[in-house]
C-alpha cells in the first residue's frame, strides 16, 4: 500500500513533443503545383498580347502587318496543299523548338510569357490589318484560314510548354541543391513529350492545310 502512494507520488517527467515542421517544397512537390496554374497564366499572357496587337493595326507606321494581311489576304498562298503545309509546319516546327530550348533555361517561365505574350500580339495585328484592309468579310476568311490553325498549335504549344517550365523549376532548385539524376529524368521527358508535340502539329498541319485548300476553293 506505501509502495502505491509512493508510487503516485512521484513527480512525473514532462514529455517532449517534436514541433511539426513545416511541408519542405521539393520539385515532386511542385510537380502537381506548378503545371496546374502555368497554362492560365501563358493563355493570360497571349489574350493580353492579342488584344493589345489589335490597336497597333491602326497605326498607319505599322507597315509590315499590312503586308502580313496582303499576305493572308491571297488566295493563291492557300490554293495548293504542299504550299499551305509547308507554311504551317515551318512555323510549328519552330515554335516547338522555342519552347523546347525555352526549357533549358532557369528562366524559362518569363521566356515563355513573352513568346506567348508576342504570338498574341501578331494574330491581334494580323486580324485588325485584315479587318481594316478588307473589312468583315476579309476577316472571317482570315479567321476560317489562318487563325483556326493558330489556335489548334496555340493549345499543343500550350501543352509543350508544362514540360518545359517543370524542366526550368527543377534547373533553378537542382543549381542550388543538387540530384542530377532527377534532373536527366526530367531531360528526358520534355524531349519525349517535344518529338510528340511535333508529331501531333505534323498532323494538325496536314488537317488544316486541307481545310485551307477546301475554304478557299468555296470561298474566293
Amino acid at each position: 500500500m506505501r509502495a502505491a502512494v509512493v508510487r503516485s507520488g512521484r513527480p512525473r517527467m514532462p514529455v517532449q513533443r517534436q514541433a511539426a515542421k513545416p511541408p519542405t517544397t521539393t520539385p515532386q512537390n511542385r510537380k502537381a503545383k506548378q503545371p496546374r496554374i502555368i497554362p492560365y497564366l501563358l493563355t493570360i499572357a497571349f489574350l493580353f498580347g492579342y488584344l493589345a496587337g489589335i490597336p497597333l493595326g491602326r497605326i498607319e507606321t505599322v507597315g509590315y502587318g499590312t503586308a502580313l494581311a496582303k499576305y493572308y489576304m491571297e488566295p493563291s498562298n492557300f490554293q495548293k496543299f504542299s504550299s499551305a503545309f509547308t507554311g504551317l509546319f515551318s512555323g510549328a516546327f519552330l515554335q516547338s523548338t522555342w519552347v523546347l530550348l525555352c526549357g533549358f533555361h532557369i528562366g524559362g517561365e518569363t521566356l515563355l510569357a513573352v513568346f506567348f505574350a508576342s504570338k498574341g500580339i501578331l494574330m491581334g495585328l494580323c486580324a485588325s490589318c485584315v479587318y481594316l484592309t478588307g473589312g468583315a468579310h476579309a476577316l472571317f476568311e482570315h479567321w476560317l484560314i489562318t487563325c483556326l490553325p493558330d489556335l489548334a498549335l496555340f493549345f499543343a504549344m500550350l501543352w509543350l510548354s508544362i514540360w518545359a517550365c517543370r524542366l526550368s523549376g527543377f534547373l533553378r532548385h537542382m543549381a542550388l541543391n543538387g540530384g542530377r539524376k532527377i534532373l536527366a529524368g526530367e531531360m528526358r521527358q520534355l524531349l519525349f513529350h517535344y518529338l510528340i508535340t511535333v508529331a501531333l502539329c505534323t498532323a494538325i498541319c496536314a488537317f488544316c492545310a486541307g481545310l485551307d485548300v477546301f475554304f478557299v476553293r468555296i470561298l474566293f
